[in-house]
């Protein structure tokens, strides 16, 4: 009867560490799973930060070009409200008879220099 009650002690024994080692592999084996998740969701935490900061510089870069267009608009607008300006003056009566006095003046003024003016010669 000693005989099979140290049987009985070994066998014990031996399943205790038995589970012992299974339960040691199965913590390896999560911390290994735990490690390798943890790996994985740093590389895309990585990623997203970088396609973040491409797209911040996207963003800037229509900002700026969002400011040209409206600096470009406002220009425009100038141009346009200085023509509309122009075309009323053009319109008022008498417009073309001063323009006209003022060019024949013009012509008058280079008639009378011209002699006094330097010849050019062509080569």
């Amino acid at each position: 009867m000693e005989m099979l009650q140290t049987k009985f002690e070994e066998e014990g024994k031996r399943l205790r560490e038995q589970m012992e080692a299974d339960a040691k592999a199965q913590r390896d084996q999560m911390d290994n799973m735990l490690k390798a998740s943890m790996k994985k969701a740093e590389e895309e935490r990585k990623a997203f930060m970088q396609e973040n900061e491409a797209l911040n510089a996207r963003l800037g870069e229509m900002h700026k070009s969002n400011e040209e267009m409206q600096r470009m608009m406002e220009s425009l607008k100038m141009q346009l409200l200085q023509n509309q300006s122009r075309q009323q003056e053009v319109r008022k009566p008498g417009f073309f008879d001063k323009a006209l006095q003022v060019v024949t003046g013009l012509g008058a003024i280079a008639g009378a220099i011209a002699p006094y003016a330097p010849k050019c010669s062509v080569m």
